[in-house]
């Protein structure tokens, strides 16, 4: 699967389809770690999942993935949504989230990209979770 990624507003937009794998999850990482060192600040990010059909990943590998995740530094605090419309996207946004150690990184789950969106920009969206890692 080819990956879509652009700047817009100042976020990090990436569009994923088709086959998801451990590959084109560390090619949008590339392409995140050279936003990260070529520009002042760090966007946030959002993930777009809807379009995914297969998923070529397993617990390991996702675990994996994020492990080599927690090392990277970015400029500032991140926040990163996720938009999965099915239950399957849903659950596989969950599991992203739940991995995530990495520590300048906030990870939410959300249905829409009205949603997604008012909680990159700092309002409270009615699906608005807990970050990754919080404890009630």
């Amino acid at each position: 699967m080819a990956f879509n990624a652009q700047i817009e507003s100042g976020i990090a937009l990436v569009t994923l389809a088709g086959e998801l794998t451990v590959a084109d999850m560390a090619a949008v990482a590339k392409w995140l770690d050279l936003l990260d060192r070529t520009m002042a600040v760090s966007p946030h990010r959002l993930y777009d999942i809807s379009a995914v059909e297969e998923l070529q990943i397993n617990f390991t590998e996702l675990h994996q993935h994020a492990a080599t995740r927690r090392a990277v530094r970015l400029h500032n605090d991140v926040k990163a949504a996720v938009v999965a419309r099915t239950e399957v996207h849903y659950g596989v946004g969950r599991m992203f989230q739940i991995l995530n150690e990495q520590p300048q990184v906030t990870i939410a789950v959300f249905r829409s990209f009205a949603e997604a969106r008012e909680w990159l920009a700092g309002t409270p969206a009615k699906e608005d979770l807990p970050p990754s890692g919080a404890r009630p």
